[in-house]
C-alpha cells in the first residue's frame, strides 16, 4: 500500500531528519487528503454507535506501532477494546489464526463475532475461515462472486442504521 511505499522511501531520509518511524507515521497520517479524512470520519462514527453495545478488536497486517498511531490519529483507539497484529501472531490476514487471537483478546465466540473489512480475500475469506461472520465493506461497488454469500455494505452511513444491520448480522 502508499503508506509502506512512503515508509521505504523516507527510510534513509530518517537518518537525516532524525524522526522516528513513530514520528513519520503521525505526520502521515495527519496529512492524507480530505477523501481519506472523510472516509475515516465515517468509519469513526460507526465504531462509535458500535462501541456501547460491543467489544470491538482490530485486525491487521501493518505493524503495531503504525496501527496503534492510525487509530490514535483519527480518534478510535478510546473505543478499540484490542489490537491484534501479524508481527505479534506471526500470521497474516488472511491465516484464521490471526482472527481466532483478535475473539480470545475480546472474550468472544466465533459464533458471535461479526467482522467488517474492505479485502475479499484478507478480511472476509480470513474471517469465514475463522468461522466469525463477515461483512464486506465494498466502497466502490464492485459486487464481485464470491464462494460464500456475502453481506455487503457498500456505506458507513448513517452509522446507527449501519450498526443495527451488524449487529443483527442483515446483509
Amino acid at each position: 500500500n502508499a503508506f509502506v511505499r512512503l515508509l521505504r522511501v523516507l527510510d534513509f531520509r530518517l537518518i537525516n531528519t532524525r524522526l522516528s518511524r513513530h514520528e513519520v507515521v503521525a505526520v502521515f497520517f495527519r496529512h492524507q487528503p480530505a477523501s481519506v479524512v472523510d472516509r475515516h470520519a465515517r468509519a469513526l462514527e460507526l465504531i462509535e454507535a458500535l462501541s456501547p453495545r460491543a467489544r470491538i478488536g482490530v485486525v491487521t497486517n501493518n505493524t503495531r506501532a503504525e496501527q496503534r498511531e492510525k487509530l490514535a490519529t483519527f480518534g478510535f483507539a478510546p473505543h478499540i477494546t484490542s489490537l491484534v497484529t501479524s508481527e505479534e501472531v506471526g500470521a497474516s490476514k488472511p491465516d484464521p489464526r490471526i482472527f481466532r487471537t483478535a475473539l480470545e483478546r475480546v472474550d468472544c465466540s466465533a459464533e458471535s463475532a461479526v467482522m467488517i473489512g474492505d479485502s475479499l480475500v484478507h478480511d472476509v475469506e480470513g474471517a469465514l475461515a475463522a468461522g466469525i461472520t463477515p461483512f464486506w465493506f465494498d466502497r466502490d461497488g464492485a459486487a464481485v462472486a464470491s464462494r460464500a454469500p456475502l453481506r455487503v455494505l457498500t456505506s458507513l452511513e448513517p452509522a446507527t442504521e449501519v450498526a443495527r444491520r451488524v449487529l443483527a448480522r442483515e446483509g
